[in-house]
């Protein structure tokens, strides 16, 4: 069974030390939050989604859970995890659950996110909870993520976003927002290997030069070459949207975000304040933007970006009954993001 080194908990510590200020209101949300997406059972629920359930939800619930001491709730998330996701013959968690369907899982290929969060957040638990289950859970599946998931492109090293089908001859596939930069010193800790170092400085060296469209911006997907060239991909969206949100908040949360890094974003998002209740994405290969507005969520990682850049102070939103599970779940990222940042 592994114990937890001093680095290990040093790391845990880094990430984990929630401001005070912060602490009382996040705890609250959190409540609002298991009330209205986290079932009986322990599934993360996607209402607005036909009610699957994916391995980003339950990470982020884990997550939630462990960094506010809900052991019951931190429990109860993982059995159903256990028992649902993990079924492959790695430690990796099929990437979603369908709950009105004959097969559950349609697809047992993984998603990166979901495992990092949720090996992260089994990490905190561990220590936290003083479980050494916990703790051999979370270096599984951290060793299975480096066996599985990271592989080279020339002298880069990257991050699959899944085990199977993101690689051809035409290049790699790859999502930027799984880079969750945040996490990856405590899985250095659970599975020791320079390859959690590389995949750092390259995630951040590929973001710095994926820069298309009007706002130069990184988008949800993009091919990289067996060259090593960034391309926007064919058969996906070529947007910045609802998965390359999620860039900016890991870098801040990483303490990655400098301000020559993270202004683009703010370029993009200032265009909200010139046309309302629209740009939720944006296309990069024609700069059009979307006809409705960024969710909360979108709102809050804006006003974590603005507080690192411009060191004005924070304020932590709250998510409402209409927000779904998905922007609530940023909002919280997000304000838990924001620790160490000015406040209000």
């Amino acid at each position: 069974m592994p114990k937890f080194n001093a680095a290990l908990i040093a790391c845990l510590m880094m990430t984990f030390s929630v401001d005070p200020l912060l602490a009382a209101h996040d705890v609250r949300q959190w409540q609002i939050f298991k009330s209205r997406f986290v079932s009986p059972e322990g599934r993360v629920v996607d209402k607005q989604n036909g009610d699957i359930s994916h391995s980003e939800g339950q990470g982020f619930g884990l997550l939630f859970a462990a960094l506010f001491q809900d052991r019951e709730a931190f429990q109860r998330i993982w059995q159903w995890t256990q028992k649902n996701l993990q079924i492959r013959k790695d430690a990796l968690l099929a990437w979603k659950w369908v709950p009105r369907a004959a097969e559950h899982l349609p697809d047992r290929n993984n998603a990166a996110d979901g495992d990092i969060f949720t090996a992260w957040a089994l990490a905190l638990a561990g220590e936290t909870f003083h479980n050494p289950a916990w703790n051999a859970d979370a270096s599984r599946i951290a060793r299975d993520i480096r066996r599985e998931l990271v592989s080279r492109n020339g002298a880069r090293t990257i991050l699959l976003p899944g085990s199977d089908g993101f690689t051809s001859d035409k290049g790699t596939l790859i999502n930027f927002s799984y880079w969750v930069f945040q996490a990856f010193r405590a899985l250095n800790s659970l599975d020791p290997s320079s390859d959690w170092a590389d995949l750092e400085k390259s995630g951040l060296a590929l973001i710095d030069e994926a820069q298309f469209g009007r706002w130069k911006l990184p988008p949800d997907w993009v091919t990289i070459t067996p060259q090593g060239k960034l391309l926007l991909p064919t058969d996906r969206p070529q947007r910045f949207s609802y998965d390359a949100v999620r860039i900016p908040l890991h870098l801040v949360w990483a303490g990655l975000g400098t301000p020559s890094r993270l202004r683009r974003f703010l370029a993009f998002w200032d265009e909200f304040d010139k046309v309302p209740f629209v740009g939720a994405w944006t296309n990069l290969s024609d700069d059009s933007i979307a006809a409705y507005g960024p969710p909360k969520g979108f709102r809050a990682i804006r006003g974590l970006v603005t507080t690192s850049v411009a060191k004005v102070p924070y304020t932590a939103l709250e998510f409402a009954s209409q927000d779904d599970y998905y922007s609530s779940a940023l909002v919280m990222l997000a304000n838990l993001a924001a620790d160490g940042l000015p406040k209000r």
